[in-house]
C-alpha cells in the first residue's frame, strides 16, 4: 500500500532519505510499504519507466547523462522463514537537476555577507541546539532509570541472597512493587513525550537556515575556476592558500567533496590526481573527518557513474589493498574489472588504457585558454620605444560644463585599439546606490545567440539592467557623455554586473559579428564604457589578450574603448575577457554605446582605410 505524504512517520523517513542522499524530497513518490509473505517474490525488473524517469534510494537507476542503467536489474527473493516488510521510495529525475554538478550561478561574497549574520543569529538554530541539550538530559534520566531498574533485581542475583530473611523479603517485594511501579510510571511519562519531541524536532530542523547542495556545487566550481586561471596547486588549496590569502586549511572531508566534483567536470579533469593525493595527505596527517577507504570509494563510484571504468578499477584497487581482509571490497573490485574488460572489448584499444594512469581530458582550447590565463595573471609584456611614448596620463575637460571645474584624470593605455582609463570617475555614494538598486534583481547573465539569449558556462556573472529613468543611471550617462563626447541617446541601458567566486566571462567581443545582422543599417556597438564599482583584492582584471594589456579594477575607475574603427568596420583587437576575482567579488557597470546618433560626435572617416581614432 502507499502512505500519504502527510503521515508523520512518512515525513520523517523523507527527511532522513533527503539527508543521506542529497536528493530533493519534492521528487519522491508516495512511500510504498510492501510485505513479502511465504513464497512472496518479485521477478527481476527495472524501476525506471522511461528515459525521462529515474529513482534512487539505495541505488541509481539512471546514469548522470539521463540514460537508464540496465545493470540495475534486481529481484526480490522470497523469505525462507518468516516474512519481509519493506518501504519503497522511487525518486523522479525532475527537480533534481542540482543534485549533480553543473555550471550554475557563481555565488558572490557580497551575497554571502548579507546572510552571514542571519546564520550567526539564527534563532531556530539556537533553539535546536538548546532542544538537543534538553534531550541529552532526558536521555541521562532514562539511563538513570535503567540503572535503577537493574538495581531492583541486583540483590536476587547475589549468591548469598536468602529470601527467608524478613528484610530480604521486604526488599524483594518493595523493589518489585513500589519501586518498579514508580520507574514504570516515569518511563511511561517520558514515552508520552516522544511524539511531542519528534514533532518539535522536525519543526526546528525545517526552520533552521541552510543552503542547498547546489550552492556548494557552485562555490566548488568557482574555486576550481580560480585554481585553473591563477595556477594554484591543489596542495595550496587544501592548505587554505589562495594566492597571498591564507585561511584555515580544508578538512579531508571538505577536500573529498571537492574531489568528487572535479571527477564530474571534464574541464578540470587534469587536476583529479593532484586532488586525490592532496586529500590522502590530509588523512595521513591524522585528519579523521573521513577515511582513505571512503575517499577512494567515492572517487571510484564517481568514475564508474561516468562510464570511466578504467579509472574506477585503478582507484578501487587501492581500496582493496587497504582492506585486504575485506571480501566485500574484493568482490566490488572484480565487478569493476568485469565492467572495464567488457567496455574495453567494445572499444578500440589505445595506449592510454595500458598505462594504469588516470587519463587526462581537457575540452578547452589550450591556445585560447593560455592567453586568457596569462592576461588574467597580469603576465603581459610592457610596451617600449615609440609606442610607449604615445601613452600619456593627463587631465581633460573636453569643453564640457561638468568637467570645467574639475577635469577628469585620463590614462591612455593603448592607441590601437583606443583604450582609456578614467580615474576617480564617480563618487562612492553613487556607485553604492547603483549596487543597492541592482542587488535584489541580479540574475544569471546571458549571451546573445542569433535570435535569443542563453546561459552559457563561459559567462558566469550575475547582472541586471537599470531603467533609463533611474536618477543614478541618468547621472552616470551624463558623466559618460561628458568624458567621451558620445551622445547618451545612443546608450543602451546601464548593466550592473556582479562577479562572484570564480565568476568570469571568457574572451569575447562587445560588437555584434556580421552573422547577427543582414543589412548595412544594423546599429552596432561602437564603444564600451565599464565602471568598476568595487575594489578587488587580487585578480578580477579586464584582459585584452591580443594587445596584450590588462586593466585591474579599482573602485571609482572606468575603462573605455572603441569596438569599431572610424571607417565603420569592427576592430578585432578588442577581444577582451573578464577575469575571475581571486579574493572578494567584483562589481561593474557596463554601458554599450551604439553607432547611430553619433554621426557627428564620432564622425566616420572619408577614407575607407582609416582605422585609428587618433
Amino acid at each position: 500500500m502507499f502512505i500519504d505524504y502527510d503521515n508523520k512517520d512518512a515525513i520523517f523517513l523523507r527527511i532522513v532519505i533527503e539527508t543521506v542522499t542529497s536528493i530533493r524530497s519534492v521528487t519522491y513518490e508516495n512511500i510504498q510499504v510492501a510485505n513479502y509473505g511465504v513464497g512472496g517474490f518479485y521477478f527481476c525488473h527495472h524501476d525506471y519507466f522511461s528515459a525521462n524517469y529515474g529513482s534512487a534510494v539505495f541505488w541509481y537507476n539512471m546514469h548522470p547523462n539521463n540514460t537508464v542503467n540496465v545493470d540495475t536489474m534486481h529481484c526480490a527473493c522470497p523469505p525462507v522463514f518468516g516474512d519481509k516488510w519493506v518501504a519503497n521510495v522511487w525518486i523522479i529525475r525532475n527537480n533534481n537537476e542540482f543534485s549533480t554538478p553543473s555550471l550554475g550561478d557563481m555565488l558572490s561574497t557580497s551575497e554571502l555577507s548579507t546572510v552571514i549574520d542571519e546564520f550567526k543569529n539564527d534563532s531556530a538554530r539556537i533553539e535546536l541546539n538548546q532542544f538537543i541539550t534538553q534531550q541529552e538530559r532526558r536521555m541521562d534520566k532514562m539511563l538513570s532509570m535503567s540503572r535503577l531498574l537493574d538495581e531492583t533485581s541486583k540483590g536476587t542475583k547475589n549468591a548469598k541472597f536468602d529470601i527467608h530473611h524478613p528484610i530480604n523479603a521486604l526488599r524483594f517485594i518493595r523493589n518489585n512493587s513500589v519501586v518498579f511501579n514508580r520507574i514504570k510510571e516515569e518511563i511511561s511519562q517520558e514515552m508520552k513525550l516522544y511524539t511531542e519531541v519528534h514533532t518539535k524536532l522536525e519543526e526546528l530542523m525545517t526552520n533552521v537556515k541552510t543552503f542547498h547542495e547546489e550552492e556548494l556545487t557552485h562555490v566548488i566550481h568557482g574555486l576550481l575556476v580560480i585554481q585553473q586561471i591563477y595556477n594554484i596547486t591543489s596542495y595550496d588549496m587544501v592548505n587554505g592558500n589562495v594566492g597571498k590569502y591564507k585561511t584555515i586549511p580544508l578538512t579531508a572531508a571538505e577536500c573529498e567533496d571537492i574531489m568528487v566534483k572535479v571527477v564530474h567536470n571534464a574541464k578540470y579533469f587534469s587536476t583529479v590526481e593532484s586532488w586525490i593525493e592532496a586529500c590522502l595527505k590530509k588523512i595521513e596527517h591524522k585528519d579523521s573527518t573521513t577515511t582513505a577507504t571512503q575517499l577512494l570509494t567515492r572517487s571510484a563510484v564517481a568514475f564508474y557513474g561516468l562510464g570511466s571504468f578504467q579509472e574506477a578499477v585503478t582507484i578501487y584497487s587501492k581500496v582493496s589493498y587497504l582492506n585486504q581482509k575485506s571480501r566485500y571490497h574484493k568482490l566490488r573490485l572484480k565487478y569493476y574489472m568485469r565492467k572495464f574488460i567488457k567496455h574495453r572489448n567494445e572499444q578500440t584499444l589505445d595506449n592510454s588504457i595500458s598505462t594504469g594512469k588516470l587519463r587526462r581530458e581537457n575540452n578547452v582550447k589550450e591556445d585560447f585558454r593560455l592567453s586568457f590565463k596569462t592576461a588574467c595573471q597580469g603576465n603581459v609584456p610592457r610596451l617600449v620605444g615609440a609606442t610607449q611614448k604615445t601613452l600619456v596620463c593627463d587631465r581633460v575637460d573636453n569643453g564640457h560644463p561638468l568637467l570645467l571645474i574639475q577635469p577628469i584624470k585620463r590614462e591612455i593605455i593603448s592607441r590601437e585599439p583606443f583604450i582609456v582609463v578614467y580615474h576617480d570617475f564617480i563618487s562612492t555614494n553613487r556607485m553604492m546606490s547603483l549596487r543597492q538598486v541592482a542587488f535584489p534583481q541580479l540574475e544569471r547573465s546571458t549571451v546573445l545567440k542569433k535570435d535569443s539569449r542563453a546561459h552559457v558556462s563561459r559567462r558566469t556573472s550575475k547582472s541586471m539592467f537599470i531603467e533609463h529613468d533611474n536618477k543614478d543611471g541618468l547621472f552616470l550617462s551624463n558623466a559618460i557623455e561628458a568624458v567621451t563626447s558620445l551622445r547618451s541617446a545612443a546608450y543602451e541601458k546601464v548593466q550592473v554586473a556582479n562577479y562572484g567566486i570564480g565568476g568570469l566571462y571568457d574572451c569575447h567581443y562587445d560588437y555584434y559579428p556580421a552573422h547577427y545582422y543582414d543589412n548595412d543599417i544594423f546599429d552596432n556597438r561602437m564603444a564600451t564604457f565599464m565602471l568598476y564599482m568595487s575594489d578587488v583584492g587580487d585578480g578580477g582584471g579586464t584582459a585584452f589578450p591580443d594587445i596584450p594589456e590588462v586593466v585591474f579594477p579599482k573602485m571609482g575607475s572606468a575603462v573605455f574603448w572603441y569596438n569599431m574603427h572610424p571607417n565603420n568596420t569592427v576592430n578585432e583587437d578588442t577581444l577582451h575577457c573578464a577575469c575571475p576575482p581571486l579574493f572578494g567579488d567584483k562589481w561593474v557597470a557596463n554601458v554599450w554605446i551604439k553607432r547611430n546618433n553619433n554621426e557627428f560626435a564620432a564622425q566616420c572617416s572619408l577614407d575607407q582605410y582609416t582605422t585609428s581614432w587618433w
